[in-house]
């Protein structure tokens, strides 16, 4: 996404799962609604915007003490 079309709004990374004919897109935004603006001015098709919690594997060897 270019700087216009939405500001605070970062791609993060890119999941494609073949199997369900499916992609799934990763930013960090600074809201659901600003990520919806920048999308659409960017010209993505998308079925819905869900928030996302990154695990580290660092958080899961924490939690698992």
């Amino acid at each position: 996404l270019t700087a216009e079309a939405g500001r605070g709004v970062r791609h993060i990374d890119t999941t494609y799962l073949p199997g369900d004919e499916t992609v799934l897109h990763l930013f960090d935004a600074p809201s659901a609604e600003a990520l919806d603006k920048a999308g659409r001015r960017a010209g993505l098709q998308f079925e819905r915007i869900v928030q996302a919690v990154r695990d580290s594997a660092d958080r899961r060897k924490e939690n698992a003490r």
